[in-house]
């Protein structure tokens, strides 16, 4: 994932005084604990007002893998079947 597409669905918030990174953390690490506690990929999406490739765009760049599973994307599975 490029910085290009991540900007584009959650744009840069500016600073957060705990840790230096861009505040847009604290949403991408939410949508990653809510993808982990079985929230559906479509309810997260129709949460924040963007299209489910979006939401599959933080949980892969999510660097440890929700509940120990690996995310396939939808798409990937049909290719599989």
């Amino acid at each position: 994932m490029t910085s290009y597409e991540l900007d584009r669905y959650f744009p840069l918030k500016g600073t957060c005084f705990q840790c230096g990174r861009d505040l847009r953390h604290k949403t991408l690490d939410l949508i990653n604990r809510r993808f982990a506690s079985g929230e559906s990929i479509n309810s997260i999406a129709a949460d924040y007002h963007v299209p489910v490739q979006a939401i599959e765009l933080v949980i892969r760049h999510n660097s440890a893998a929700p509940l120990g599973v690996a995310f396939v994307a939808p798409q990937q599975k049909a290719k599989a079947a």
